[in-house]
């Protein structure tokens, strides 16, 4: 999950954009819609949203195929999107995803800050992105909403669903002056109808074990705050927005450049104390979330997985269909069958990939209910219901060198199969 790797791949699905957003032609879609509730979509690590320069120029949702967003809405679903830390740790992210989705101030915790040694407050939003979510509607029900996430994006929802359910015990006892996010107090879990992930390293990846092996994961995480932190004082900030101001790594207003500039450099040398997503892609901090996490019994469960090696009839798997650069992740991911880093267990079971994350990982976290489903089964609440896996790349799963036509086919399907539930 390099820095290098991500944006190289960002450069690429910039470039690739002008000759493949035209494919599939006009999508034409007319049907009745239930739209129950909104689904709001949420990017993954080191991805972007609406309020990044980089979604203008081509979309983090659809890709290289359509701009996903706009395009859903057009046919009358009820979608919105979501912009959070690109780097940041999967607890920093629903922070701010909650913040957004209610037009509030950022509040990562007081227990929290002060452990990871941040601020505790962030930016604030004034416009919420789902008005009255939690309120109720003009017929008397509850203003639900749907989670939808890629990647790591998936593993930020989850999270959120978590705190809102379950609370946070750290922060309601460290919290004692009346100002505790009504985040970390529970009992709002019924606020979610459904949660969807899409290529989402439910129980982490590999990849991490393989870059430790390297003696490349410590290096890469700081320097990628170093950098990060330095494009925000250039042309690069109108581009990526990191969301790292709770580090003092985004650039203060009024600050020189060489203040600045000491600052980064020091943010090179911090201990993250795991507060990142560096280790939260982890099997390890996978774990970590899934032990927080339980599938609720009014909570719908949708998950895709994606797979882009084959056999090589060696007892691993290679590279067999998808985005060029991820080939070498690929062929990695698909030779590591024990993990030599960690206690974790590691075996054969998790060669099959799809580039980043090991297509095993992808389905139900270990530790909860699941089934596998197809599109016109009954979905069961409170249980995973895993589609089938899906020929393709990580990178595919959002989009990315797919044609229109197959981006809105599976998203239309996804939100269709949503839709008709609760």
């Amino acid at each position: 999950m390099s820095k290098i790797v991500s944006i190289i791949v960002s450069v690429m699905i910039t470039l690739s954009s002008l000759f493949f957003s035209h494919f599939g032609g006009d999508y034409e879609k007319n049907k009745d819609i239930p739209n129950n509730y909104p689904c709001v979509f949420v990017h993954g690590f080191m991805g972007f949203g609406y309020n990044s320069g980089a979604n203008h120029i081509v979309s983090y949702w659809g890709a290289t195929a359509c701009d996903l967003i706009p395009e859903l809405n057009k046919l009358g679903y009820d979608c919105r999107e979501a912009d959070v830390g690109a780097l940041s740790s999967n607890w920093d992210r629903a922070c701010e995803l909650y913040a957004q989705l209610t037009g509030k101030t950022v509040d990562y915790g007081e227990a929290h800050s002060k452990a990871h040694n941040h601020a505790r407050f962030g930016r604030t939003y004034s416009q919420p992105i789902v008005e009255n979510w939690g309120g109720t509607d003009e017929n008397g029900e509850t203003v639900k909403i749907n989670l939808i996430g890629h990647s790591f994006g998936g593993s930020t929802i989850r999270l959120l669903l978590a705190l809102l359910d379950q609370g946070d015990q750290a922060e309601i006892e460290a919290t004692t002056d009346g100002s505790l996010s009504e985040l970390f107090t529970g009992g709002k879990g019924d606020l979610v109808n459904a949660v969807a992930t899409v290529a989402t390293p439910n129980n982490g990846t590999t990849l991490t074990y393989i870059g430790e092996k390297l003696g490349l994961l410590d290096f890469v995480e700081k320097t990628s705050y170093f950098l990060a932190g330095v494009a925000g004082r250039t042309e690069l900030n109108q581009l990526f927005d990191f969301h790292l101001e709770q580090f003092g790594i985004t650039p203060l207003k009024g600050e020189k450049a060489e203040d600045f500039l000491c600052r980064a450099i020091k943010s090179m040398m911090e201990d993250y104390n795991n507060d990142s997503a560096y280790y939260d892609l982890s099997p390890e901090g996978a774990k970590e979330l899934n032990d927080r996490c339980e599938a609720l019994s009014n909570v719908y469960y949708y998950s895709h997985s994606f797979c882009m090696t084959k056999d090589d009839g060696n007892g691993k798997q290679v590279a067999d269909k998808g985005f060029l650069l991820l080939y070498p992740f690929a062929d990695l991911i698909g030779k590591y069958s024990e993990n030599t880093v960690t206690d974790y267990k590691i075996d054969e079971t998790w060669l099959a990939n799809d580039g980043l994350v090991n297509t095993i990982s992808e389905g139900a976290p270990f530790d909860e209910p699941s089934c596998d489903f197809n599109y016109g089964d009954k979905a069961q609440s409170g249980v995973w219901n895993k589609l089938p896996v899906i020929s393709g790349d990580h990178g595919f799963a959002a989009g990315l060198m797919s044609s229109k036509t197959e981006v809105m086919d599976r998203y239309t399907a996804l939100l269709d199969q949503i839709n008709s539930e609760g």
